[in-house]
């Protein structure tokens, strides 16, 4: 997908692939267990998402100039998610920072 430019219909099939395809478990069918345990109300559907397209897409680099941490995709997908309800729809947002409580395990691992 050419999401570093921000191509539109770049943009609306990448986020069909990443949210019917890859989280339904197509490609990875132990997700789709792991989804029913971890994800037990909701439901997660491309044709829920909302999309909000970079102002200032960047033009994509040459493949052997790639390098991992270097580069990145002008987008970003984001689903919330909340005892109460389950799985909010799905958003595809520009590329930003993300938030995340001092505390949050993932910060922590090697303690746990």
């Amino acid at each position: 997908f050419n999401l570093v430019r921000g191509d539109d219909e770049d943009v609306d099939c990448a986020c069909s692939y990443i949210v019917n395809d890859v989280l339904s478990g197509y490609y990875h069918p132990w997700l789709v267990g792991l989804r029913k345990v971890l994800a037990p109300r909701g439901y997660i559907s491309a044709a829920q998402a909302i999309v909000q397209k970079s102002k200032n897409p960047r033009l994509k680099p040459a493949s052997d100039e790639l390098v991992f941490g270097r580069y990145f995709t002008d987008h970003m997908l984001e689903i919330e998610w909340t005892a109460q309800g389950g799985w909010e729809k799905p958003q595809i947002t520009p590329f930003h920072s993300l938030l995340m409580h001092p505390a949050a395990k993932a910060l922590h691992y090697a303690v746990e």
